[in-house]
């Protein structure tokens, strides 16, 4: 795993969207020796989190119906998981964009913006 030299506060709930990232790129991996590399980098304003895999691609459908942004009893995608992943890094004021191919596998990128903290220690009566 590759981290970011800054140590930059990000939203809490990248949390999620990262460990169902690599949740997804473990268990929906069928290569016979599983790969996945988690990288992070950080500008200014952002956080950029990088989770690769060697499994076979995300489903050009699946893909559809994710970037739409909406469901329906015929046009569905076959789990939670990634709805978890957009939903969350949206909510958050991010997003998440995958390339992916049958043949080297897939990366999706969650970009979510940096926290803006005071780090002034606070003593009682500061106003």
């Amino acid at each position: 795993m590759e981290l970011p030299e800054a140590n930059p506060e990000v939203p809490e709930a990248l949390a999620v969207v990262v460990n169902n990232l690599i949740e997804n790129a473990v268990v929906h991996n069928d290569a016979e020796r599983r790969r996945v590399s988690v990288t992070a980098t950080v500008d200014d304003e952002h956080a950029r989190v990088c989770v690769s895999d060697n499994g076979p691609g995300i489903d050009e459908y699946e893909l559809e119906v994710l970037e739409s942004g909406t469901e329906s009893a015929l046009r569905h995608g076959s789990g939670l998981g990634l709805w978890l992943v957009k939903w969350g890094a949206e909510t958050i004021g991010g997003s998440v964009s995958f390339e992916s191919s049958e043949s080297t596998g897939t990366t999706v990128t969650a970009t979510v913006p940096l926290e803006e903290t005071d780090h002034r220690a606070y003593t009682p009566g500061d106003r």
